[in-house]
Order: structure tokens, then C-alpha cells, then sequence
């Protein structure tokens, strides 16, 4: 759903750029989930201290995956569906 791009966004929600990020994860997360996508799970990310330095934030951060961003295991992806590919190794817990 394309929109018009958001001037100030984080004056607009209160200031603070860590609060407004995740207040439109929020609002974004709560769209996908009225338009009948599944949440199947979280991700963290900035685990690492060296790459919290790096980039210069103090905690790790979090996301939400839905079912439409599943890959079954050995099921290839279209470049088509990426950005900009890259890999990295993780480590996925399933809880049943």
C-alpha cells in the first residue's frame, strides 16, 4: 500500500527516534495483521556488542515475522523477492 512519505516523522511521535521506530513497527505490524497476515514469529537483531558499538546503539532490536516472509526449508527464493541479498548465519529456536 503505497503512501505519501512522513516529514518529522519522529518530532511527530514524541521525539525520541527509538519510541517513534517502534510505533510505526507497531501501527505497520497491526496493518498486516488486519489485512489477514499471520505473525509466525520475532527477530532480534544488534546482538553483538561490537556491532551495537559500531553502529552506535546500546541494546539489541526487534522485529516481527509474518507468514508472507516464510521460506520452507530448501525452498529457493527469487532474487525478485530481495533488495539487497545477503547472508548471515542464525540460530532459529521453533516453539511448539
Amino acid at each position: 500500500m503505497a503512501c505519501a512519505p512522513v516529514r518529522d516523522a519522529i518530532a511527530q511521535l514524541g521525539g525520541d527516534p527509538l519510541r517513534a521506530a517502534y510505533e510505526v513497527q507497531r501501527v505497520n505490524t497491526e496493518r498486516r495483521l488486519t489485512s489477514g497476515e499471520r505473525l509466525v514469529g520475532c527477530t532480534v537483531g544488534l546482538t553483538s556488542r561490537a556491532v551495537q558499538a559500531q553502529l552506535g546503539v546500546d541494546q539489541p532490536d526487534f522485529g516481527m515475522l509474518f507468514d508472507a516472509m516464510a521460506v520452507a526449508d530448501g525452498e529457493e527464493i527469487a532474487m525478485s523477492r530481495t533488495q539487497q541479498a545477503k547472508v548471515e548465519a542464525e540460530i532459529a529456536l521453533v516453539l511448539e
